[in-house]
């Protein structure tokens, strides 16, 4: 079975950004604009987990922010339930 040559150039030059790997990204952010940098580069996480319900509600309280609650069990078979 042979694959024409342009189907083999379409199919690398669509994923070649997606070999680069996750930190190929510059690192020097000077001159850019807010918006520009992610949460993986600030020191705060923009997420925080909570396993312990009082901690996670008494957190949400202080900050006025809502809760999103994510559960899974063996039998669910790996996926997720978000409520």
């Amino acid at each position: 079975m042979s694959v024409p040559i342009t189907v083999l150039i379409t199919t690398l030059l669509l994923f070649a950004p997606y070999s680069l790997g996750p930190n190929s990204r510059p690192q020097n952010l000077e001159g850019s604009s807010p918006s520009a940098i992610t949460a993986a580069e600030t020191s705060e996480p923009r997420i925080a987990w909570f396993t312990q319900w009082s901690q996670a509600v008494e957190e949400a309280k202080r900050l006025n922010r809502p809760i999103l609650l994510q559960g899974a069990a063996p039998v669910c078979s790996g996926v997720p339930g978000m409520w």
